[in-house]
């Protein structure tokens, strides 16, 4: 697989594959601190709209993947479609 963010996008692409649900915890937490290191590091950066843009379609999905493991509100996602990463949030 040909990942042009690897460094978030393979624990990512790890958590959408994993079927057993107590790995699948383990993954997404993995997955989601990936993003957030990176969004540290794009924090600096003035580039990155397109990376940042991948980042908040990855993190829809992963909480879709949550909602399905452990019986999360749908509200959540339903705001995080709506929501901008901003590069000085993080």
């Amino acid at each position: 697989m040909d990942l042009r963010y690897p460094g978030w996008q393979k624990p990512y692409h790890e958590a959408l594959l994993e079927l057993d649900p107590e790995k699948l915890v383990q993954r997404v937490a993995y997955a989601e601190a990936a993003i957030a290191l990176r969004l540290q590091a794009l924090n600096t950066s003035s580039s990155g709209h397109v990376e940042r843009q991948a980042i908040q379609e990855a993190l829809v999905l992963l909480l879709d993947v949550k909602k399905e493991t452990l019986k999360l509100p749908d509200f959540q996602r339903r705001e995080l479609r709506h929501i901008q990463i901003a590069p000085e949030l993080w």
